[in-house]
């Protein structure tokens, strides 16, 4: 089995801190150092929290393909 990690790209995604590119890179290497096979950032530039429970707002995100890119 090949496990893969969802990088935290959303402004909601570090304790109400906004997203960094920085934060993204940390978990990503923190990933790779636990074995983790892959990881992962979303193409969902805009996204209704209020559907997963959260605030009916809109919230930022780094675009997954300059975020990987880094």
């Amino acid at each position: 089995m090949r496990l893969g990690l969802a990088l935290p790209h959303y402004d909601t995604s570090f304790a109400g801190r906004p997203a960094s590119w920085t934060g993204v890179q940390r978990a990503a290497l923190l990933a790779e150092a636990s074995g983790y096979d892959s990881v992962w950032v979303s193409d969902h530039l805009f996204l209704d929290w209020s559907k997963y429970g959260g605030a009916p707002d809109v919230r930022g995100t780094l675009e997954c393909w300059t975020t990987m890119a880094g």
